[in-house]
């Protein structure tokens, strides 16, 4: 049997800030122009098919109460890009650099580091590339680019 953590939202919404939102010319690092502080997103259920979509890692079950985004300040999510190594990206609130340096975050990159896989941490304008030497050959440059 399946022990399945249903979460929702409810009033974190930090993904509004720190994700970039191209229907609404939302940049990472600002609030989206529709999500409302108080209310949340305002046009909730005809939002753009790239929020209905969005899982973060706390949504999907990884943590307690106390990791979801609003309070840790970090929003999280796994890609695979067209290289296919697996990608852990941190997206870190300005207002907190130091967030993704907790001892959770830490244990999540290096397990994330351990089985050959990559982490960005994403704060502003400012990236920073995680893991293994091989696994990262070659990418620093895409980063800088």
């Amino acid at each position: 049997m399946s022990m399945e953590i249903k979460r929702e939202c409810g009033d974190c919404g930090l993904c509004c800030k720190l994700l970039e939102i191209p229907e609404f010319d939302a940049p990472k690092g600002k609030w989206c122009p529709k999500y409302d502080k108080n209310k949340g997103c305002t046009i909730y259920g005809n939002h753009p098919t790239q929020c209905k979509k969005f899982k973060c890692l706390w949504l999907l079950g990884v943590d307690s109460e106390k990791n979801r985004p609003d309070k840790s300040k970090v929003v999280m999510k796994f890609v695979r890009p067209k290289d296919n190594i697996l990608q852990l990206q941190i997206y870190v609130d300005q207002g907190s650099p130091d967030a993704w340096k907790t001892e959770f975050m830490q244990q999540l990159i290096e397990h994330q580091t351990e089985k050959d896989g990559r982490t960005i941490v994403i704060y502003g304008k400012q990236r920073r590339a995680i893991g293994k030497r091989h696994i990262l050959k070659g990418y620093i440059d895409k980063l800088n680019d």
